[in-house]
């Protein structure tokens, strides 16, 4: 392996701008919410960086995604679910600053191809009850490119 990469200041992914959180000032959520698919599933995470490593003997044009995985809350903050009639917005709720422990056996991998990355999440925070909730929606329906395109701006070595 060669010992130099790019990472990347942001990525427009389907015409929304995503930065991830290594990039941002307040190391906040911001725009880093997205959608990954994941062994046939689909998740809520945070995107840390985007980057390409350099490999010498192999022209590899693959961009990589530093992810974050946001534990899934298993409870709703309204009872009856208002969101329920309307799975088409993709409503998911996740624990409010809770990421999974990279240490643990069966945590997913913190490294993934950006391509697995499906579209940016809409996200808000639900911090006047307990527990604390980020509630997220696709902005899969708000796409303004084809899906499989995504630009890359201001590369960092």
């Amino acid at each position: 392996l060669l010992t130099f990469g790019i990472f990347y200041e942001y990525v427009l992914l389907d015409g929304h701008r995503i930065i991830p959180t290594s990039r941002l000032l307040r190391k906040t959520a911001g725009s880093s919410i997205v959608k990954v698919l994941l062994n046939g599933q689909y998740y809520t995470r945070e995107l840390v960086s985007v980057f390409w490593h350099a490999q010498s003997s192999l022209n590899d044009k693959t961009l990589w995604a530093e992810i974050s995985w946001m534990r899934k809350a298993k409870c709703k903050p309204f009872m009856p679910d208002p969101w329920e009639k309307y799975l088409e917005l993709e409503i998911k709720f996740c624990k409010f600053g809770r990421y999974h422990d990279l240490d643990h056996p069966d945590a997913p991998p913190q490294f993934i191809k950006f391509n697995q990355i499906s579209c940016q999440l809409a996200h808000g925070q639900h911090t006047s009850m307990k527990p604390k909730l980020w509630i997220t929606t696709s902005m899969a329906r708000v796409c303004t490119l084809d899906t499989s395109s995504y630009i890359l701006a201001n590369q960092i070595i």
